[in-house]
């Protein structure tokens, strides 16, 4: 491992994110996180089934809508109890349309939402769009329990620090570089791009997060405990120097 004249050595440190899943589900959770019900699993938001809620009036009109509703969910998922906060135009129908999609929402036997806390309440919110025609979330089916995808293994920190590109050290580049991946049902990473790094010009910081990439393994999304491939997880990956005795940075954040 290279360092510097003033005793710092180079640290890469990888700081798990939650998970964007192709699904439209996201979380913020920094390890596995727990399971959470996600009304839209794999919702198709033009389907015709949830288009027939576009309230009809508005749709002639060119008119696009939100409404921003509050429901319980209960332990099965199903959606009831459900008022509206907020609708934007207001009287457009656009309140009415998601208090009616709600109430076709149906208990799903795979469902165990929080059986400590029956009707929680839940905050919505429902988007009418005319390009394309669409209604999301799509909720006229059963709630789905969604697990995020997350990182199960991944390359250990002298592996990770030896990655350092030599130019970017020699020139003390720092930065983060954020991997894009998609996640196989083996649990390998496919299909990765990665963002320039943030604060640091230097692609070479770039080059050297891609190819740790195939090092990695997560755990796939699942959907009612049945995987789904090709979800995707953001891994930010911090290209940064400290001294040997700086423990912030040493290991994998």
């Amino acid at each position: 491992m290279s360092r510097r004249k003033d005793g710092t050595s180079p640290r890469v440190a990888i700081s798990l994110l939650g998970a964007v899943c192709a699904v439209g589900a996201s979380g913020a959770a920094p390890r596995l996180p727990a399971p959470q019900v996600a009304a839209e699993c794999a919702g198709d938001p033009a389907d015709p089934s949830v288009l027939a809620f576009y309230p009809p009036e508005a749709r002639a009109a060119g008119l696009e809508g939100d409404a921003q509703v509050t429901c319980a969910r209960f332990e099965r998922g199903a959606l009831r109890s459900c008022s509206v906060v907020a609708e934007h135009p207001s009287g457009r129908g656009f309140g009415a349309a998601a208090l009616a999609m709600l109430a076709s929402s149906s208990e799903n036997p795979a469902a165990d939402y929080a059986p400590n806390r029956p009707g929680a309440l839940r905050n919505i919110s429902v988007r009418f769009r005319l390009n394309p025609l669409s209604v999301t979330p799509n909720l006229t089916g059963q709630a789905h329990v969604i697990e995020e995808p997350a990182v199960v293994k991944q390359p250990d920190p002298n592996r990770i620090a030896m990655a350092y590109p030599v130019r970017s050290a020699a020139m003390g580049a720092q930065g983060v570089v954020i991997l894009h991946c998609s996640v196989r049902l083996t649990g390998a990473l496919d299909d990765c791009q990665a963002t320039t790094p943030v604060g640091s010009p230097d692609k070479d910081l770039t080059r050297a997060a891609l190819g740790l990439a195939p090092e990695f393994r997560a755990s796939p999304l699942k959907c009612d405990g049945k995987p789904v491939d090709a979800a995707k997880l953001n891994i930010p990956v911090i290209f940064k120097w400290g001294r040997q005795s700086d423990d912030t940075l040493v290991g994998l954040r």
